[in-house]
């Protein structure tokens, strides 16, 4: 027995180094394991969280008081940009009805002051005429404010009083005219904003229903 004393004596250190050397590897593979089951239990808690959500979302999804809450907000946005439609197609409108008004006042204007300006015109040629055919007549013998004298004198007032019937119609004319591109320009702007409140309702309608 003594002499196998030293072998296991000089045994005794090999084993002990293969002993920390599988003390080591079970530490690693241990440490392996945790962190594997760590890394699972992480995966399992995210999933768990995002499924937690999910179920969240679909609960709050199918509350009323949250559907009636975004519904309303979708109206109030639905509303407000249909009122700034609105608004912007009423601003450009305002801005060229007035250009257009302008336009037509002024065309107004020059056409009464072209009327005024021919009726002086025609009142001092009438004058002048009935000055020149008074002297010839007189000249000739004939009483201008008698018998044929008269009736010439008449005849001259008359045909200038249908020159200015028919400048006055043709003066009412281009006013009436000129009052109907105004009307109409009105009528389309009307026109415009109906269509675009009718297509403001029909998106209301398919976002809403009636």
């Amino acid at each position: 027995m003594a002499a196998l004393s030293p072998v296991v004596s000089t045994a005794l250190p090999v084993f002990t180094g293969v002993t920390g050397y599988l003390n080591t590897q079970d530490r690693l593979d241990q440490q392996a394991q945790r962190d594997a089951a760590s890394q699972q239990l992480a995966r399992q808690k995210l999933q768990l969280q995002q499924e937690k959500q999910a179920s969240q979302s679909a609960a709050q999804s199918s509350d009323p008081a949250v559907l009636a809450d975004r519904q309303r907000k979708a109206a109030d946005q639905l509303q407000a940009n249909q009122e700034l439609q609105m608004q912007q197609l009423q601003d450009r409108q305002a801005q060229s009805t007035a250009a257009e008004d302008a336009r037509i006042q002024t065309s107004m204007d020059q056409t009464v002051l072209a009327a005024n300006d021919a009726e002086q015109t025609r009142r001092d040629a009438l004058r002048q005429a009935v000055a020149k055919t008074t002297t010839s007549l007189a000249g000739q013998g004939v009483d201008p404010t008698d018998g044929s004298g008269e009736a010439i004198l008449l005849g001259k007032v008359k045909t200038s009083d249908q020159q200015r019937q028919s400048a006055d119609q043709a003066t009412q004319l281009r006013l009436q005219a000129l009052r109907q591109q105004a009307d109409s320009l009105n009528q389309q702007n009307l026109l415009e904003q109906q269509q675009l409140a009718d297509r403001q309702r029909l998106q209301w309608l398919n976002t809403f229903g009636g």
